[in-house]
């Protein structure tokens, strides 16, 4: 009886969803109850490949986006619509390999809750982003309370548990890789090489891994918080230091030490660690400003292939 769903965030990829659902096919067949494409704001025909799809296999459905919303929400959003008893998430670039998936499958059938996947092998990841990829990992376990595996991907088997809980979950700022493993559901590992991108172009730019890696850091620590009274301790102890120092030079040595340049040091000094401190009690400022808005996560355009009350 079929009871997997499979989620697959799109963005411009007309050249490989076609291919994707193929080898999906061959891989698991009828026991694919649904395979469903969140589409993130395409502009090159993906939306109009993925209709012929469909009609042609009804399992395939389709939820499109007003706008672009990002690759975490067009996740939250497939686990939002998926029905299956578990339900695999996977990239459409066919980096995330459909022939692991009956793996996962089977170690979810052994009592897994969550079916993980850590990459051995990245090819076309260059040395800049591995190496940003490792210093953000090793940061991130070490101020968080919840440990991240350096090499998991976000291909990931979630068994219908997991995913109430996650849809539960209504924070703006998503970084799933975290709230995954917060959920503390027992986990299995798959290991794999994650070949290069078939075709397309990566659509995580400098700027967006960086802002992942801001939101997965202020989402699950406080830690950047306690640098500020951290700082201000520090700031105090220099300060103080300083003090009996001019004290000391004063009514002790009898001389006036010529204090611009000191001055103009310490000033600037403790201005920079303001400006920081407060740039980071303002980040956590604007994600409570966010969240207390209410906004919906993401908004939908059109669907194809779900019944009434599917969401």
């Amino acid at each position: 009886m079929p009871d997997l769903s499979v989620v697959v965030p799109v963005l411009n990829e007309i050249d490989n969803v076609e291919e994707l659902v193929h080898r999906l096919d061959l891989c698991l067949g009828e026991d694919i109850e649904e395979i469903i494409f969140v589409d993130d704001g395409s502009t090159d025909g993906t939306v109009a490949l993925l209709a012929r799809l469909h009609e042609r296999d009804p399992r395939i459905k389709i939820v499109v986006f007003t706008r672009n919303f990002g690759h975490q929400v067009a996740l939250s959003a497939g686990l939002d619509f998926a029905r299956g008893q578990a339900v695999v998430l996977m990239d459409g670039d066919l980096q995330h390999p459909p022939e692991l998936v009956p793996r996962m499958v089977e170690l979810w059938r052994e009592g897994a809750a969550i079916v993980s996947t850590r990459r051995r092998v990245q090819r076309d990841a260059g040395f800049a982003k591995r190496l940003g990829a490792a210093l953000f990992y090793r940061f991130i376990n070490l101020i968080s309370d919840t440990p991240i595996d350096p090499n998991a991907a976000d291909f990931r088997l979630l068994a219908r548990p997991v995913v109430e809980q996650l849809r539960r979950l209504e924070e703006r700022q998503r970084f799933l890789r975290g709230l995954i493993n917060w959920t503390g559901y027992r986990q299995a590992t798959v290991e794999f090489d994650a070949p290069p991108r078939a075709a397309g172009r990566t659509k995580y730019s400098t700027a967006r891994m960086v802002g992942l890696a801001l939101d997965a850091i202020l989402s699950f620590s406080r830690f950047p918080l306690r640098l500020a009274v951290y700082a201000g301790l520090l700031l105090w102890v220099v300060s103080f230091t300083y003090a009996l120092y001019a004290l000391y030079a004063k009514f002790i040595k009898h001389s006036v030490v010529p204090g611009w340049t000191s001055i103009v040091i310490v000033g600037a000094l403790i201005g920079g660690f303001q400006s920081i401190l407060l740039g980071l009690v303002g980040e956590y400022v604007g994600r409570l400003y966010e969240e207390v808005k209410r906004r919906p996560l993401y908004l939908v355009a059109e669907t194809w292939g779900f019944e009434p009350g599917d969401r």
